[in-house]
């Protein structure tokens, strides 16, 4: 089963609140190929949300969420104090 930290759920919401997105807008886990990336979206029904508070911070269609089964996304943070998503 996919899960989201609360770090990263946490991470990702300030992401989209400083970027000025909309309280609908969230981000999409996209499979692009061999990649995992992530887009700025709105919920489509089917999809599995994931919130920080009340703001849904990620979204995921089920043809995704098998692919991510069993995944982990978490946050890092290097030494120069920047932090990044990590999916484990």
């Amino acid at each position: 089963m996919f899960t989201m930290t609360q770090e990263a759920k946490t991470h990702l919401a300030t992401v989209l609140d400083r970027s000025g997105a909309t309280p609908a807008t969230a981000f999409r886990i996209v499979v692009e190929g061999p990649q995992i990336n992530l887009h700025p979206d709105t919920e489509r029904k089917g999809d599995a949300a994931f919130a920080s508070d009340e703001r849904t911070v990620l979204l995921a269609d089920p043809e995704v969420m098998r692919v991510m089964e069993d995944r982990v996304l978490d946050v890092e943070t290097n030494p120069s104090g920047e932090s990044h998503l990590t999916l484990k």
